[in-house]
């Protein structure tokens, strides 16, 4: 995608015309910069005068400034590249910059029309920021229903189906993560997004790790993520995620007649064009926006193969064994290969996740902590615990029951971590293993290399 953006802006910067401005941000060296005259506005704002009433009157709208022009002209195409990018026509949709994909998540729920008669329905398999979304439907008093993590990650697709075949009556929501940042799980969504739109729900899709490793395409016929045929009403993403940098970026992707039904609680610098105090605000072309955007850079990439190709690290990890022949893992979800064979559960099959627990001779479970140390003094740094997804925890590690007696069990009703460490004796949670667009052969060679230190 940076592919598309930069050679936008290559096509951009060679029309310039004169008396526009022209410059090169790949150098910080300001020596490097190619400046030109730039054309004044044909015609400037001038405040209008304030009517009788002592209500006082203030434009958002920044004056012309070269750097914004620039930067308009610029944030346009990448707008019309990531569009591009998912297949998303600018008729039907329009991309609202984030700092990330919770940000872009957080700006749909706060924004939704909850009532007491909606629904929120969504897996216990999602990331946090999808989870956290029920603090805004709980608020107004609408129901959420969770459909449980199945043994090995994900849902079944029936409870999937039977929860958002309820009716309902009010405005509501389908959120849904495209790939489990934890299980792998991929979801069937032509068949859940079809069933959803059918009985009046508006749909969001976490596309944050999904999009890193699979096209999703908004328009055409439904059949899978590369055909969605307008049945995601909102897709969220970072793009960090899709090519590593910048952080600090994200996009929510949304139709223009689901953003209508949207209220935000706030407004701020860049989301407004009219202020009157005490009370109108008139919003922007694109209200959801939090701020005004800076100069932006012009990042180039080469372009490539969107997906990293899979060596398994089951392959790796599986055959380690202590000397008494006992294994040194456990991997925590199906087989790739096996899913994959079985498209009636998971046409998409699993993504390149792969959730793992250590253990001694003995069977004992190792200490996530420990194993991070030790991975930790050799340069590679892993991801354990609950990674922002426990539901996924939660149904890999069979503890539903354990956690259900726990909660019964505090009198308080708040759990702190240490508390759940003390029930259960150890600390909770997997260690991941992920490959992305980076990753390469001795990526998986280093881990194996530690795995293999772990045998006693």
């Amino acid at each position: 995608m940076l592919a598309m953006i930069s050679a936008r802006f290559k096509k951009d910067s060679q029309k310039h015309q004169s008396g526009q401005l022209t410059t090169s941000l790949l150098s910080p060296n300001l020596s490097s910069m190619k400046v030109e005259a730039i054309s004044p506005p044909s015609s400037a704002w001038r405040p209008r005068t304030p009517n009788a009433s002592s209500k006082a009157a203030t434009r958002s709208k920044h004056m012309p400034k070269p750097n914004l022009t620039l930067s308009e002209k610029h944030v346009s195409a990448a707008r019309q590249a990531v569009l591009s990018f998912f297949n998303a026509s600018p008729e039907e949709y329009v991309c609202i910059f984030t700092s990330n994909c919770t940000s872009a998540l957080k700006i749909v729920g706060e924004s939704f029309p909850f009532a007491p008669a909606s629904r929120l329905v969504l897996a216990e398999d999602s990331h946090n920021s999808v989870n956290g979304i029920r603090r805004f439907a709980e608020k107004q008093g609408s129901t959420v229903e969770f459909v449980p993590c199945r043994l090995g990650g994900g849902f079944d697709e029936s409870s999937m189906l039977d929860a958002i075949r309820e009716v309902i009556h009010s405005p509501s929501l389908l959120a849904l993560t495209g790939q489990s940042n934890i299980s792998g799980f991929r979801l069937n969504l032509p068949v859940i997004l079809s069933v959803a739109k059918q009985q009046g729900y508006y749909t969001l899709l976490d596309g944050a790790a999904l999009a890193s490793t699979s096209k999703i395409s908004l328009s055409g016929p439904s059949s899978s993520t590369d055909h969605l045929n307008g049945q995601v009403d909102t897709l969220a993403i970072s793009f960090y995620k899709l090519f590593g940098y910048p952080t600090g970026v994200g996009a929510l992707i949304a139709r223009k007649v689901f953003l209508r039904k949207l209220k935000k609680p706030w407004f701020a610098g860049g989301t407004v064009d009219v202020v009157l105090f005490p009370y109108t605000v008139t919003e922007s072309k694109v209200p959801l926006e939090r701020s005004t955007y800076a100069s932006g850079h012009d990042i180039r990439a080469e372009s490539g193969d969107p997906a990293t190709p899979w060596y398994p690290p089951q392959m790796a990890t599986q055959g380690i064994k202590h000397s008494n022949g006992a294994p040194v893992v456990r991997i925590l979800t199906p087989h790739r290969e096996t899913v994959e064979a079985n498209t009636s559960k998971s046409p998409l099959g699993m993504g390149y996740v792969l959730p793992l627990t250590f253990h001694d001779p003995t069977g004992v479970r190792m200490s996530n902590a420990d194993i991070s140390r030790k991975a930790a003094a050799v340069g590679i740094s892993l991801r354990t615990g609950c990674g922002c997804n426990p539901g996924a925890v939660i149904g890999l590690l069979s503890l539903k029951d354990d956690i259900v007696r726990l909660q019964e069990s505090t009198s308080e009703g708040v759990i702190e971590y240490e508390d759940i460490e003390e029930f259960f004796g150890h600390d909770i949670g997997v260690v991941r293993l992920s490959l992305g667009l980076v990753s390469n052969f001795r990526d998986v060679w280093e881990v194996e290399k530690v795995v293999k230190g772990l045998a006693k």
